[in-house]
């Protein structure tokens, strides 16, 4: 009775990239797939890997291609014997062009009791926050390329259109290739769409203020968008795609935006009654959060209706700017959430603001990532 409940729990997630040991990773390989993989391969839901490894850095020298193409091999026959895989994250800091790897990989879409609903692509040096740019620029970088032939061979799945979930993508670039199949796919069943890092102020801009003429597919079952430390996430832009998106309840914006950003005039008073404002065309957000943004950025992210705020290392007295600038700013809001005080350092001020307006100050907030700006002085 025990094994029948406990096995089903065991094996419910593995990580492979655990088994990746100089000199050891083909013969645990080996064991893993015939031992665990083969017989409880049924009971794996959620899975991350790394599914190119760089073999020269295990001392294979002149055999590493070899091994290379044995690890390719077993990691194919693993993917292959999980057939109720929901989750998957591919984590790497390498990619070589392996179209077998790929093919499990894309062929995990459709099979199995659910199919697989999440597909992370992510590199560790965006996550180290280590990413300085391609050796010789992006165009002479093949691993990159790489990176955004199997991204796309996933959009271009039909079965990937109906069955995927959520997409995150944090890897050092994307092509315009990739960046318009994200856009412009569209997705039965979409709910969360998560960017890091990869979207440069080269890709061109996130929206278009042009009259029809979307740059995005509607994708109406989309809940929650997320930039993080994205170059084309320009403020004022994003408010069209919370505008485009009206399934929208989530809505993360950290350290992103460039210094050549469009920036729209402040709301004039009297904004919210104009019958296209967003508070009149759509409901509100369930939750935003804005890390790191300047005084023009948060006005005019202070247009979209929320009913809970996240602050986090934004100056304090560009807060008090905003929520002074206005009184219709934040329709619709109902919670603050800011940083906890450091060194008895105290925002009264915000206090008597969130009471006159009827909100709830919580000061609980964590920041995405901490940078030069961590002062007394920021929430």
């Amino acid at each position: 009775m025990w094994n029948n409940i406990s096995t089903p729990l065991l094996f419910w997630s593995v990580n492979i990239r655990a088994l990746i040991v100089p000199h050891h990773t083909i013969p645990l390989l080996r064991e893993f797939e015939k031992h665990i993989v083969r017989r409880y391969g049924p009971l794996i839901h959620a899975m991350t890997l790394d599914p190119h490894p760089n073999f020269r850095l295990f001392g294979a020298h002149k055999r590493w291609r070899l091994e290379a193409a044995k690890y390719d091999y077993l990691l194919s026959s693993i993917i292959m014997h999980c057939p109720n895989l929901e989750f998957l994250r591919l984590e790497y800091l390498f990619r070589r062009p392996t179209p077998l790897m790929d093919a499990a990989i894309v062929g995990l879409f459709g099979r199995g009791r659910g199919s697989l609903k999440t597909i992370s692509f992510i590199s560790q040096s965006v996550i180290a926050d280590r990413w300085t740019g391609p050796p010789g620029g992006w165009s002479t970088s093949e691993d990159y390329w790489v990176d955004n032939k199997l991204l796309q061979a996933v959009l271009h799945s039909p079965v990937a259109d109906r069955t995927l979930r959520r997409l995150d993508v944090a890897l050092p670039f994307i092509d315009h290739t990739t960046w318009e199949a994200i856009r412009l796919t569209k997705f039965d069943n979409l709910q969360t769409l998560s960017f890091r890092r990869c979207l440069w102020i080269s890709l061109g801009p996130i929206w278009r203020l042009t009259p029809n003429t979307p740059l995005w597919a509607s994708n109406e079952h989309l809940t929650t968008l997320e930039f993080y430390d994205c170059q084309n996430a320009n403020a004022t832009l994003l408010c069209e795609l919370v505008r485009h998106f009206p399934s929208l309840r989530r809505l993360i914006v950290c350290t992103s935006g460039h210094d050549s950003d469009y920036q729209a005039p402040p709301p004039k008073r009297g904004w919210s009654t104009d019958p296209k404002s967003l508070p009149r065309v759509r409901g509100p957000l369930d939750f935003l959060h804005i890390e790191h943004g300047c005084q023009w950025e948060v006005l005019a992210l202070a247009v979209v209706p929320t009913k809970t705020l996240m602050v986090t290392n934004v100056a304090e007295r560009v807060m008090q700017s905003v929520l002074r600038h206005d009184a219709e700013l934040f329709i619709g809001l109902e919670t603050l959430r800011i940083r906890p005080p450091r060194k008895g350092v105290v925002p009264e001020i915000l206090d008597n603001e969130c009471r006159e307006r009827g909100w709830k100050l919580v000061r609980d907030a964590v920041m995405w990532r901490p940078c030069r700006c961590h002062e007394p002085a920021y929430l």
